[in-house]
């Protein structure tokens, strides 16, 4: 890979989407084998298309946190590759930042640490990219069983493959 591939170019946007959609295509198998009734919900097609939006969402917000690397021209880029390999992809990214943003904002006392509040910050958005991706496949909202099944997605897709893509990005940018 050249090193332009992870940088705020069109280039950097047409590989993270491509690699989403790689991540997201290959962790299909391995979460139904954890959570066997995923194989009844949704399509693969489904899967493919939530998913990729997740990783891609999680990878921005990461982004967003950690640097100054996701200018609203690299958004538009991400937006206009996002849309044309996947129907409507963009909505669906605003659609998931809208899902995490209903969520309620904590109320911190003034003893607690940073650390401790950051916790309970991530904490919020693995449940948030998770809850979202399974509303969207089950087509309803997750119920308390599927505590695990969200727990799962979350730290999946936000903890790891967002996670994951955003380094390489912020790597790049130390190059």
């Amino acid at each position: 890979m050249d090193t332009d591939d992870f940088k705020a170019t069109r280039k950097g946007a047409e590989r993270l989407v491509g690699l989403a959609k790689l991540f997201a295509i290959g962790s299909y198998e391995p979460m139904v084998k954890m959570h066997p009734p995923l194989a009844s919900v949704g399509t693969t097609k489904d899967w493919d298309y939530f998913c990729t939006i997740a990783i891609i969402g999680s990878t921005m917000m990461h982004l967003q946190i950690n640097s100054d690397i996701l200018t609203d021209s690299f958004q538009l880029m991400i937006g206009e590759e996002l849309n044309s390999k996947l129907p409507r992809g963009w909505d669906a990214v605003e659609d998931l930042m809208k899902f995490i943003g209903r969520g309620e904002i904590p109320k911190f006392g003034e003893a607690q640490s940073t650390e401790s509040k950051l916790h309970v910050i991530n904490e919020q958005l693995v449940g948030g990219v998770g809850g979202w991706i399974l509303w969207n496949l089950q087509k309803k909202a997750p119920e308390e069983t599927d505590i695990e099944t969200v727990s799962h997605f979350g730290r999946l897709f936000y903890e790891k493959f967002g996670a994951e893509l955003a380094a390489m990005f912020l790597q790049r940018q130390t190059d």
